[in-house]
């Protein structure tokens, strides 16, 4: 018998508590898949369906991690990930851009402005954006080094 622990792969290692996800899109029906399938991996979720909800949550919860839709109501998505990298206490939070944006001029454009950590547009593979959520969050955090550039991903 192996007496050592098998590792739960989407937690903290230090607290062994679950990594936490935050969902901001208006598209409920987005919401609800990703939720499902983030949650069947172990993470724990939230959810906001419009930018101001997401900033509220962020400042009350500060999430490891943001998958964050552009075009939403109330407050834009830009400015949600905006606020987040440039203020100290949150700007070590992993953002993914997840958008029906698809120029390459935009996604470019996007993520240099927005300080995002990925980029990746709808419609996109679940099996993918897991993988890229476990390597963000396999990252370790250096909220000091600006010379860590952001990357896109998405399907053309």
């Amino acid at each position: 018998m192996d007496n050592q622990m098998e590792k739960i792969p989407d937690s903290d290692e230090a607290t062994g508590k679950a990594k936490r996800i935050l969902i901001v899109d208006d598209d409920q029906d987005i919401v609800n898949m990703l939720s499902l399938h983030l949650k069947s991996e172990g993470y724990q979720i939230e959810v906001a369906y419009d930018g101001l909800e997401a900033l509220d949550k962020i400042s009350e919860n500060r999430p490891d991690l943001v998958i964050l839709d552009l075009m939403m109501p109330r407050v834009d998505g830009s400015v949600v990930c905006l606020s987040v990298k440039h203020t100290s206490t949150t700007r070590h939070i992993k953002i993914i851009i997840l958008t029906a944006k698809i120029q390459t001029k935009d996604k470019i454009e996007d993520l240099c402005r927005l300080e995002a950590d990925l980029y990746m547009t709808k419609p996109f593979e679940l099996d993918e954006l897991s993988q890229n959520i476990r390597e963000l969050l396999e990252m370790p955090v250096e909220p000091d080094d600006s010379s860590e550039r952001p990357y896109f991903r998405g399907h053309n």
